[in-house]
């Protein structure tokens, strides 16, 4: 099965071709909000290079988020736009569950997290004893103090950038909390095809028409809209 990946999550944005267990091509660009020319000029490449087309891909896979409001956006829509024009399916795939595959095989927990606004974090904890990440938390918004109260066991934390050099996660007891290296916290194309064909197979595609971005929280906008109308 050839599944192609979009992500667009983050100010880097990617995208893979895999064929079953085989990578066929992934790339990774700072997109800095010019997401649509650049992930569709980083499809068109792929393509190229690996001599399929559009027509070839039997499943889509993409990033649902928590992670940028406008950059789900696009992504959603682009790889949703795809899959109907072409009748595949299609997958989604939350952002905390493709960066927990970059961790696997290891007795510690993993704890991939996301900075919100207001001091807040997006996270989700994860067994990654196997080759498919385990959740066993839900997925939460919520201070960083509460995400912090969460690590009794020894734990990585896979942090972003807006997190990464707070003081209150390098003063944490190093024989109980482990801060990943920066690159285990961004996304591979290869490991969104790997989590959505597992999706995919265990328990079949998402409807493509309904499928939207996982925001975890109110758009600011929305919020303020929501308040000054008695919401």
């Amino acid at each position: 099965m050839i599944v192609l990946g979009i992500d667009t999550s983050k100010e880097t944005g990617a995208v893979a071709l895999t064929k079953d267990d085989l990578l066929l091509g992934e790339l990774a660009l700072q997109i800095q909000d010019a997401y649509l020319q650049s992930i569709l000029t980083m499809m068109d490449h792929l393509f190229k290079e690996t001599h399929l087309t559009i027509k070839d891909v039997d499943l889509f896979t993409v990033v649902l988020g928590p992670g940028s409001w406008s950059g789900l956006r696009i992504g959603v829509t682009t790889a949703k736009s795809l899959a109907h024009g072409l009748n595949k399916p299609i997958v989604g795939v939350s952002t905390l569950d493709a960066l927990a595959y970059n961790l696997r095989y290891t007795e510690k927990l993993i704890y991939p997290a996301i900075g919100a606004k207001r001091g807040n974090v997006f996270f989700a904890g994860y067994r990654c004893t196997g080759d498919t990440p385990q959740r066993f938390t839900n997925y939460k918004h919520t201070s960083v103090k509460e995400y912090l109260n969460d690590l009794e066991e020894p734990s990585v934390l896979l942090l972003d950038d807006s997190l990464r050099h707070q003081e209150v996660f390098t003063s944490r007891r190093s024989d109980v909390v482990t801060i990943g290296s920066p690159f285990l916290s961004q996304i591979r194309g290869v490991f969104i095809n790997e989590a959505g064909l597992h999706k995919f197979v265990s328990s079949g595609a998402d409807d493509t028409l309904s499928l939207v971005p996982l925001y975890l929280q109110e758009a600011e906008a929305e919020a303020k809209w929501a308040s000054t109308h008695n919401r």
